[in-house]
């Protein structure tokens, strides 16, 4: 039987809203949020992540990175875009 934290769930429910709203692929968040591809599918998992992991997706989450999907790359929302 598999033990399952309830921030273990709602970190999970928090990045699987992120990814899906940023148009981000799950290995994308994972390099990007933790250096790590493989971290949603350790989630999905269950994987128990330890609270400064929470709190290291949390500022990711929060800092207003995004993904540009056209462009395939990470930019942080208050970087001003220069017109061609």
């Amino acid at each position: 039987m598999q033990h399952t934290h309830p921030q273990h769930l709602d970190l999970l429910a928090i990045v699987e809203a992120f990814i899906a709203s940023s148009g981000m692929s799950k290995s994308s968040f994972g390099m990007a949020a933790m250096g790590d591809p493989c971290f949603v599918d350790q989630l999905r998992d269950g994987r128990e992540p330890r609270r400064r992991t929470i709190k290291r997706v949390m500022e990711f989450i929060a800092t207003g990175e995004r993904y540009d999907a056209s462009k395939h790359s990470l930019r942080n929302k208050d970087k001003r875009e220069v017109a061609a």
